[in-house]
This record gives C-alpha cells, sequence and structure tokens, in this order.
C-alpha cells in the first residue's frame, strides 16, 4: 500500500506539474492598438493572434524563447483579411533578436519602397543569437527601391535551424539573403522550401559563404545539411544588368575546416525561370543538384565555379535545363573531391562543359522540342514534361556514387523521387518520370508556389465578392477576388482577363446583374459567380385617424412599410420611427397638421404624407336685451292695441302717490 500511494503521489504530482504547464499556454488576441504590448508577455506555448488590419509600429520578436515542443507562435489570419505590417525607413518590418523556438505566420509586409527590411535579424551587440525559427507563409512586396533591400536576411548572427516554408517575395532588392558577406555569420542547418520569390533586382535567394564557427552554447557540432526543395526562383523582369547582375540561386562553400566542413546542401525539385543577364544557379562548396527543372531562353543554366571558394563535393543529377547559353557548366573544382553530372536531360547552345559526366541526354536549344512537350517562354503554355520515352536508358547504380566523407546517394533526402514526387525507376534522363504518357500527371509549370510534392494538386483557391450585394437603380458595387491561380477570366457581366487578385467598380446597375470569375492553375479551374441584385423601393403607408379634429384634440397615426431599413417623421412630427407596422397618437392639435414619413433602404426613399384638419371651436352668442314699448293713450291714433294690465296697475300706482303727496302739503302749509 505504501508503494502504491507514493506512486499515486509521483503520477499526481507529475499531472499537477503538466496541467499547470499548459494552463500557463494561452491563446492571446491583439490588433494594432495594442500588439505591441502584449508581444512582451508571451511564454512558450502562447499563441498571439494578430487580427487583420494595417501595423504601422513594425514586429519586435525580441528575447522571446520558447521551447521545441511548446514553441511561441505569432500568426495572423490565415485567410481573408491579413494583417499588414507596413514598411519603414526607420526599422526593418519583422526584427528578430535573441529569440528562439518562435513560429512567425501568415503575415504580409508591404514595404512601400522604404529601405528597412522585411524580416531580419540582428545580434544587439552581442546577444543570444536567434535560432530555431520558423518564417511561413508571408507576402512580402515592394521592398525594391536598392538591391540592398532584402525581403528575408537572416544575416546578423550565426543562424540555425531556420524554417522559410511557403512565402511569397515579389519586387524587392533581393528576396532572401542568408549569411553574412564576410561569412562571419554563418546559416546552416535550414528548410528552405515552397517559397516563391520573383522579380528581385538581385538574387532571389543567396546562402553565403561560411568561415569556421566559434563556439556557442546550444549551437550543433555534428554535420549537417541545407535543404532547399520545391521552390520558384524567376527574374523574368525587373532584375539587375551589368555588375550588379545576379544569379537567382547562388550557394557559398560551408566552413573549409572544423564543425561543418561536411555539411552540405540539398537542392532539389525546385523551378528554375528566366534570367537575362546571370546564370539561373551559381554554387561551390558542396551540394547535391537534382530533380530541377530549368528555363532560360535568354542565357545560361549553371554555372559551377570559384567563388570564395571551389567547389568541392558536387553531383548534379535529374535535371531538365532547357537554355539558350549553357547548360551546367562546372569548372574550378577541388582536386581529390567529385564534381559530377549525370543522368540529365540538358538542351542548351553547349549543354555541357565539364570533366566528369555520364548517362545524360544532350541537345541543342532548339533541339528541346523534339524531347519535350511545349518550350514556349510563356507561362501557362511552357511544359518540360518529356512527350514520349526518349528520355529512358539504362539503369544508373545512385548507391556508387561517393565522396570523401564516405556517403552515397543513399543517404541524399528524397533522391529517389522526380520533380512531382513520382518514385524514380533509375532508368530516368532529366526531372521527369515518363510513364508511358506525355500528359503531366503533376504541377504544371507556374510563377505560384508549388503544392506538397506526391500530393495530387488541387484547384486552385478562389474568393469572389460583391458590396453591396443590393442597389437602388442606378447604384455602383465593388468586386473584389483573390485567388493562388496562374491566371483568371470574367464572364457574364464582365469580360477578358482578370488579374489574380483585384478590386473593380460595376455600375451604374438597371437590372439584377451576375458577373463570373474563373481563374485557372495547375490542379485545374475554379469558378465563381455573384450576383447584385437591383433593390425594391421601399413602400409606405400613413394613416391618421381621425383625419378631422377639433382644436385641442389628438390624431392617431398608423403606418407600415416595407423594403424598408430606416424611417424618419418630419412635419408636424419628428424622430426616427420603427420600420414595422406600428401606430402612435399626435400630440394636442391646434391647427391643421401635416405628418410626413420618410423611408430609406437599398432601393432609395419613399416618402408619404398625411394631413389632419382642425376644426376652431363655434362661440357662444351673446343675448340681446328686448326694449320696453312706449305707452299711448287710447284711442290715439299711433296706437292700435291693448294696453298690458302690468302697465295699467303701474300708472295706477303712480296716480295714487302722487294723490297722497298733494293731500300731505294741504295738511302742513
Amino acid at each position: 500500500m505504501r508503494f502504491m500511494s507514493k506512486s499515486f503521489r509521483v503520477v499526481a504530482i507529475a499531472l499537477g506539474l503538466l496541467f499547470a504547464a499548459l494552463a500557463q499556454a494561452t491563446d492571446i488576441s491583439a490588433d494594432p492598438s495594442d500588439y505591441l504590448t502584449k508581444i512582451t508577455t508571451l511564454h512558450p506555448g502562447d499563441a498571439l493572434a494578430l487580427q487583420a488590419g494595417r501595423y504601422t509600429g513594425g514586429l519586435p520578436v525580441y528575447n522571446l524563447v520558447g521551447t521545441s515542443s511548446a514553441p511561441i507562435v505569432i500568426r495572423g489570419p490565415a485567410a481573408g483579411a491579413r494583417a499588414i505590417f507596413e514598411g519603414s525607413n526607420a526599422f526593418n518590418v519583422v526584427q528578430l533578436r535573441g529569440s528562439s523556438f518562435v513560429v512567425l505566420q501568415n503575415l504580409e509586409v508591404d514595404g512601400m519602397n522604404r529601405d528597412g527590411f522585411g524580416v531580419a535579424t540582428d545580434a544587439n551587440n552581442g546577444s543570444t543569437c536567434s535560432h530555431d525559427i520558423t518564417i511561413e507563409n508571408f507576402y512580402i512586396h515592394d521592398l525594391q527601391s536598392d538591391q540592398q533591400i532584402d525581403g528575408i536576411a537572416i544575416n546578423g548572427c550565426i543562424s540555425w535551424n531556420y524554417v522559410i516554408r511557403g512565402n511569397l517575395i515579389e519586387r524587392v532588392g533581393t528576396g532572401i539573403y542568408l549569411g553574412s558577406s564576410d561569412g562571419s555569420a554563418q546559416f546552416f542547418a535550414g528548410l528552405i522550401e515552397y517559397n516563391v520569390v520573383i522579380d528581385t533586382i538581385g538574387y532571389n535567394l543567396q546562402v553565403k559563404q561560411q568561415n569556421a564557427r566559434p563556439t556557442i552554447a546550444g549551437m550543433p557540432t555534428q554535420d549537417s545539411r541545407t535543404i532547399i526543395r520545391h521552390n520558384v526562383f524567376s527574374k523574368s523582369a525587373n532584375s539587375s544588368t551589368g555588375g550588379n547582375a545576379r544569379p537567382n540561386l547562388l550557394v557559398g562553400h560551408m566552413p573549409l575546416t572544423g564543425p561543418g566542413q561536411n555539411d552540405r546542401y540539398e537542392i532539389y525539385g525546385n523551378f528554375f525561370f528566366q534570367n537575362a543577364t546571370e546564370a539561373l544557379f551559381q554554387g561551390e562548396g558542396n551540394f547535391y543538384f537534382y530533380d530541377n527543372v530549368m528555363f532560360n531562353s535568354a542565357g545560361t543554366a549553371m554555372n559551377v565555379q570559384q567563388q570564395n571558394d571551389r567547389p568541392r563535393d558536387v553531383h548534379i543529377f535529374n535535371n531538365t535545363i532547357v537554355a539558350s547559353g549553357t547548360g551546367i557548366n562546372i569548372s574550378g573544382g577541388m582536386s581529390g573531391f567529385v564534381q559530377e553530372a549525370f543522368a540529365n536531360a540538358v538542351f542548351a547552345a553547349t549543354p555541357l562543359s565539364a570533366s566528369t559526366t555520364r548517362d545524360n541526354v544532350t541537345g541543342t536549344f532548339a533541339a528541346a522540342q523534339n524531347y519535350l512537350n511545349t518550350t514556349s517562354p510563356t507561362i501557362g503554355q511552357l511544359d518540360l514534361f518529356p512527350k514520349d520515352a526518349q528520355l529512358v536508358g539504362a539503369s544508373i547504380s545512385y548507391a556508387s556514387v561517393t565522396n570523401p566523407s564516405g556517403s552515397t546517394l543513399v543517404g541524399v533526402t528524397d533522391f529517389l523521387q522526380d520533380f512531382n514526387g513520382t518514385t524514380q525507376p533509375l532508368t530516368v534522363r532529366g526531372a521527369y518520370v515518363y510513364l508511358g504518357s506525355s500528359t503531366n500527371p503533376g504541377w504544371k509549370l507556374a510563377l505560384s508556389r508549388k503544392p506538397a510534392v506526391g500530393s495530387t494538386p488541387s484547384a486552385p483557391t478562389l474568393t469572389l465578392n460583391a458590396a453591396p450585394t443590393a442597389v437602388a437603380s442606378g447604384g455602383t458595387s465593388t468586386l473584389t477576388w483573390t485567388s493562388n491561380a496562374t491566371s483568371c477570366t470574367a464572364s457574364d457581366a464582365w469580360s477578358g482577363s482578370k488579374p489574380v487578385q483585384g478590386m473593380m467598380q460595376v455600375g451604374p446597375l438597371s437590372v439584377t446583374t451576375s458577373y463570373t470569375l474563373t481563374c485557372s492553375g495547375s490542379g485545374g479551374a475554379t469558378t465563381q459567380t455573384v450576383t447584385v441584385s437591383l433593390s425594391a423601393a421601399p413602400t409606405v403607408t400613413l394613416t391618421a385617424t381621425p383625419s378631422s379634429v377639433n382644436v385641442g384634440q389628438k390624431t392617431t397615426l398608423s403606418w407600415a412599410t416595407a423594403n424598408a431599413q430606416s424611417c424618419t417623421a418630419s412635419g408636424a412630427w419628428t424622430g426616427s420611427k420603427s420600420t414595422a407596422a406600428s401606430s402612435e397618437q399626435s400630440e394636442a392639435l391646434s391647427s391643421d397638421s401635416t405628418f410626413t414619413l420618410a423611408c430609406s433602404g437599398a432601393g432609395g426613399t419613399t416618402s408619404k404624407s398625411v394631413t389632419v384638419t382642425v376644426t376652431p371651436m363655434t362661440p357662444v352668442p351673446t343675448p340681446t336685451p328686448t326694449p320696453t314699448p312706449t305707452p299711448t293713450a287710447s284711442g290715439s291714433s299711433s296706437g292700435g292695441g291693448e294696453v298690458p294690465w302690468s302697465t295699467l296697475l303701474l300708472l295706477t300706482m303712480l296716480a295714487s302717490l302722487q294723490a297722497n303727496r298733494q293731500r300731505v302739503r294741504r295738511s302742513f302749509p
């Protein structure tokens, strides 16, 4: 019993600690008004959800330390309106300092052609370097005032275990810049995948050469690899020329001695498109370059040559390359190391220039059309999938390829998968496995994000909205749309090619109208329709009972509406009134009064009036006295009627009174 009780206590304590740890992890909502304060409160496991809006104060990721099992997450909305961080001339928009195990997701950096980098690191005068950072699903754009202005720059300190995934970077100076120009801020053990980097002035991606690495607490010292896979790199527009021209991708050498000297790059499954003044790729040091698709109708595809050191352990295989200049050029390799190109399909003015080549299929730039479906330089038409079995040959033993460290291709990531993720049967030349059909079963080449390899490409997403969706006759509405497709076409009440995201005002409208948009990509097409209806004008009924009253009396007003959103009274009454059927009594009325009710809705405004007449009060007439008639003598010519008895009585009394007065005078002389 004692043992069981003790075990129970241990389990209880462990569960208590677990629940306490979980209780500390918090989901926190923030917006432009309070996010800077809330960032400073984050702990391992916390997630800061930034609401949609425009953020002007940058994103300082300072001294945020999560753990491998409980990273700190800062994310914007996964869909719809984004959390947009505006560029600045005073600071880098997203600044990493002394942080680790942090995940940054779903944010937009609108550089506004200002000087600050999109995402950058610094050492803050010797503070702990940032490492184990994920930068995912960013949209970084318009940082293009200078080649030195970078979309993502991890170059302020030694950096390792970075994941840079699923980002769209366009119209910037340099897309992604990893390491420092003097080799002191080494970048290693990174994963760079499913990004789209296009229309940069300088490099799409550059990983700089590395000096010998110092010893830093927590930094891995074992051999590692940096994987660059399934990205789209294009410099078809906006590129620098002359002495400032740069390749789409450049990788420098690893440390020449000490930890990291056997590190390598694994570069595979990428689409390289166009560069008018430089090669699509340049590299030195140790790297494996395989299952890539490269097209450059304006120049060279690959230059493997000395930059800051020499090419060492280099293996270039199973790539499909079409270039008007040189296909693959390998020169200046370090003796004692292997630099080779094998099992490639290369069509160029000079297909191969290398000392060690085998099992390649080569031809001129023009000859590519005999082997591949379409070599048009127009995205949407370009299809470098093999049209038949010409790119199939004898079986190749990949396990026989070794390097001085004793490793073989068997240890190289996904080396038996083709560009689409199809398993390699060991007989293929080029980046695609031909399975008896010229139809590409995977992703169609595009300047958009490549779907997850091995999955069936999905139809593009499309969101089409109208605001408002109901208008009055003669009104307008605004259409907004966004898609991850490569092209969009309008139909119904609008027409023509549309950008993959945009805004457009339509109207004035006189009838209910529908707008359809179809957006196409590698996985098919998606169609959406929105309808803007013509709203009926509001109807209003208004009565007064009674419609005629006397002064000081009241009337009862009754009304009903349809298609109304608000009603306002005027005239003999005022204020907002209900749109529902209602009634109310007026004030006491003193004169004729007109009551008006105006009701508004999507279909306009309608008014109704009613007048109540008021009858003045009738005055009571004042009685007129009846005049007393003047008595006349009997038989007089003026009279003709009998004298009233009251008159006779009065006359008799007057006569008696007169007689008495005379008698009194005679008694008292």
